[in-house]
């Protein structure tokens, strides 16, 4: 989950290739089916696992018009809205619900839709009833769908479908996947970080939550969130909390801090 929605971690985010690339939406789609794990990692992407189309692609569907220009949140390029068992009501997308619900639930990640709501039509159906198409008209509601993830958003940021860590994150044209770290990093760090065992689950170092998702490794290779980070550099603290390292002369070279999920 582009959580989404996620990127190479690094001095940038997580990232292993895509390399099912979804077929134009001209062609005939498959009977829609539940997706599965085999399917992500044996089937063309678009179909259950992950749509990928080139960036510049628009969205394709029956009377959609110019879609850049009418997205339903700054989150995410979508023409659906999602629901979510907590709330009797849509939403743009997760984030939205967690920042403007009061329904008690703050967390919730894309996999936790549970209904989708298409905007051209209205028709409401469940998630991936007909991949990421609308039963009803037709109309594609994203160039990218992670069926495992729930995921749906545009290209731009190149998401994908990470199998070993098992979420969908961006900048998967400069991502892979390091095995023994058990995480993606940014390409600019193969070969050139400390691998440390399966340290995937690290804390951040400044706000000690799971830095599994929307991390960067810093060139110590000590953890934190990107946000977290970028909030420390923007204050002027260029040392690790942690070892008390500095990065402040490998800021240029190794930045830290790209965009989500």
């Amino acid at each position: 989950m582009v959580s989404t929605n996620d990127a190479p971690v690094t001095t940038t985010k997580i990232g292993n290739k895509l390399s099912n690339i979804g077929q134009p939406s001209s062609q005939t789609r498959p009977k829609s089916r539940e997706p599965s794990s085999h399917d992500a990692q044996n089937r063309p992407a678009q179909y259950n696992g992950s749509s990928q189309r080139h960036p510049d692609d628009h969205f394709h569907g029956p009377r959609n018009g110019n879609l850049q220009d009418n997205w339903l949140c700054n989150h995410y390029k979508r023409r659906c809205l999602v629901k979510f068992e907590c709330c009797n009501k849509y939403w743009a997308c997760h984030r939205c619900h967690n920042n403007e619900s009061t329904c008690g639930r703050k967390k919730l990640k894309s996999r936790d839709t549970t209904m989708v709501k298409c905007v051209e039509c209205g028709k409401e159906q469940q998630f991936g009833e007909n991949g990421p198409f609308c039963v009803s008209c037709d109309t594609q509601f994203a160039n990218f769908y992670c069926g495992l993830c729930k995921h749906l958003t545009g290209n731009d940021d190149h998401p994908y479908h990470c199998d070993k860590c098992g979420i969908c994150r961006i900048h998967g044209d400069r991502s892979f996947h390091c095995d023994v770290c058990g995480i993606c990093l940014d390409v600019q760090l193969r070969g050139n970080h400390k691998c440390r065992p399966d340290s995937a689950h690290d804390e951040c170092g400044i706000c000690l939550e799971d830095a599994f998702t929307g991390c960067q490794i810093l060139p110590c290779s000590h953890k934190v969130h990107r946000e977290c980070a970028n909030r420390m550099i923007r204050n002027g603290i260029t040392r690790c909390p942690i070892c008390r390292e500095s990065f402040a002369h490998k800021l240029e070279r190794r930045p830290v801090g790209r965009r989500q999920r």
